[in-house]
């Protein structure tokens, strides 16, 4: 769900720098409410996902987090550059398209299989404590996921 916020609130942003009228054939933000409301409400998104994350409390998501944001930002600038000579114009598009998209998608699965890992793999293994948010009354993915299992039965 974060992902989604984040990357909803990049596209909103996105669409503000590079002054689309549309987003998949539907008005954009920035057409209909323009741009100080899109910037406003790509801002809002982004702190209730970076919200949620904070309240997770777990010091490693959090941080992979930051650095989702920081890549993203990054690329948004990168963007607004070119290279002269073709070979580093590729690299360069290559590099700002792992920061803006496959960073946000990889970083998030990190987050995820952490706490999959929890479960599937002994404290030994992981080199830490495995039940240690069970034990702080955190619940995770995993263990939102086995209660919805278990309420549609």
């Amino acid at each position: 769900m974060v992902a989604e916020m984040l990357h909803t609130a990049s596209l909103i942003h996105d669409d503000v720098v590079d002054a689309a009228n549309e987003r998949r054939g539907i008005d954009s933000l920035n057409k209909k409410y323009g741009q100080r409301q899109s910037i406003l409400s790509g801002n809002f998104i982004h702190t209730q996902a970076s919200s949620i994350i904070s309240s997770i409390g777990n010091p490693r998501v959090i941080s992979l987090h930051s650095g989702v944001v920081e890549d993203i930002i990054t690329a948004e600038f990168m963007q607004l550059g070119t290279k002269e000579d073709e070979q580093e114009r590729f690299k360069h598009y290559m590099r700002k398209t792992h920061k803006k998209t496959a960073s946000l998608i990889a970083t998030y699965c990190k987050c995820f299989i952490d706490d999959v890992l929890d479960f599937i793999v002994g404290q030994e293994a992981m080199g830490k404590p495995t039940d240690s948010d069970l034990k702080l009354g955190l619940a995770n993915g995993p263990v939102l996921y086995a209660a919805m299992e278990v309420g549609r039965q």
